[in-house]
């Protein structure tokens, strides 16, 4: 009977070992990953399995703790270390897609802080320089003409995904000046990409701005309940939302 205990013990001992070895590896060295769209067609398919490195750009610990693959969970403090390289323009990078985190997106960096962008009938150019289209690289939607401004899209007053004005990628020690001009719909998520807390403050009504975007975690859930789960009472907003006038911003609130 001890021999069958004591075997079984070993057993669940050499489990939560590899167990425990799995889980190091994941959350410094390599992960695996599924592409969730076919954005980076025909380079990469959807589906396609991928394994990332977690170390090149600078290992970090777990900044979330919860049930793996869904959104219950919660944030804890997190610190990062030194990486080896810093992202060039053309790598390909996985990373955490801030209006849904729980995608993991893979992109191809065309640009790096500081860089300007602007594209011109489909052509990107970044530094006024001409960025060229991957050879297996093709178009999946229809023309915009040049005066449409796409909604959708962060800053929609630059126009649309072929015809895009010239913005700055910010970059580290850039300083912005807070006055009336101020464009709050580009320097919110900025804001609150680096942790900050930002709300619009009326009296006893608050708003309080998040970059957990309702539509995009609808088409992932594919229920209208995220509505209330994420946006309970109406009392959260995003930065990019049409629901809210450039007036408003002047009840702005910036904390932490």
């Amino acid at each position: 009977m001890n021999s069958k205990l004591s075997k079984t013990l070993n057993e669940i001992r050499s489990l939560a070992t590899l167990v425990l070895i799995i889980f190091l590896l994941k959350v410094t060295i390599v992960e695996a990953y599924i592409v969730p769209t076919g954005s980076m067609e025909n380079t990469i398919m959807t589906g396609d399995f991928l394994i990332g490195s977690r170390f090149n750009y600078g290992m970090r610990t777990p900044d979330w703790i919860g049930v793996p693959y869904t959104d219950k969970g919660f944030n804890i403090p997190h610190i990062r270390f030194p990486g080896f390289k810093k992202p060039e323009q053309g790598d390909i990078i996985i990373f955490k897609y801030p209006r849904d985190p729980i995608y993991k997106y893979v992109k191809r960096c065309i640009a790096i802080p500081g860089d300007k962008i602007r594209i011109e009938d489909r052509i990107v150019f970044v530094n006024d320089t001409e960025y060229p289209l991957p050879d297996n690289g093709k178009f999946i939607h229809q023309k915009l003409p040049a005066e449409y401004n796409q909604r959708e899209l962060f800053l929609p007053d630059r126009g649309n995904k072929d015809f895009f004005k010239t913005v700055q990628i910010p970059q580290k020690g850039d300083i912005f000046s807070i006055n009336d001009s101020t464009n709050w719909r580009y320097l919110l998520p900025i804001v609150l990409s680096d942790g900050h807390r930002a709300s619009l403050k009326s009296g006893e009504k608050i708003f309080s701005f998040t970059l957990i975007d309702p539509n995009d975690v609808f088409r992932r859930k594919g229920t209208q309940s995220i509505f209330s789960e994420y946006f309970p009472k109406g009392n959260y907003i995003n930065p990019w939302s049409w629901s809210i006038n450039e007036s408003d911003f002047q009840f702005l609130h910036i904390d932490g």
